[in-house]
């Protein structure tokens, strides 16, 4: 069985970031039902699923294809009044630069969107970084 062009990007996209070397050990995932009310982080956690596409006829035959994936980029933080989050933000940074200008299963980077930069309220409450970043992707076909 097949999977879809935009399973397929989100695939290529976690197989991309599961090769990378980063600043922090990770794990990354593809679902489809994102649940993010789980126990308590133990290490980084990037889960990516698929959010829309975009469909435009460009010529006959041909149709151009915006494919729209959410990141979201979890890491547990060591609880404090003023938590300092400036390693959350690096490796959150070091994860967005590795997909940029990478072609994810013949599909063209076309940028990023990260909102929020990082969620106050799970910083506060669950000692979580959140951060999400919208992805998008083009393929003409």
């Amino acid at each position: 069985m097949s999977n879809s062009q935009l399973t397929q990007v989100v695939d290529a996209a976690v197989t991309h970031l599961t090769a990378q070397s980063l600043s922090q050990t990770f794990s990354v995932s593809r679902t489809y039902l994102p649940d993010f009310e789980r126990e308590e982080l133990s290490s980084a956690e990037i889960t990516i699923y698929p959010t829309s596409e975009q469909l435009t006829v460009i010529a006959r035959g041909e149709n151009q294809h915006v494919f729209t994936l959410a990141m979201v980029i979890r890491i547990p933080v060591t609880p404090a009044e003023d938590p300092d989050i400036s390693s959350s933000l690096k490796f959150a940074e070091e994860v967005v630069e590795s997909l940029d200008r990478q072609t994810m299963a013949g599909a063209a980077y076309l940028g990023a969107t990260i909102e929020p930069v990082f969620d106050i309220e799970l910083l506060n409450e669950n000692h979580e970084f959140l951060q999400v970043v919208q992805l998008n992707y083009l393929k003409v076909r």
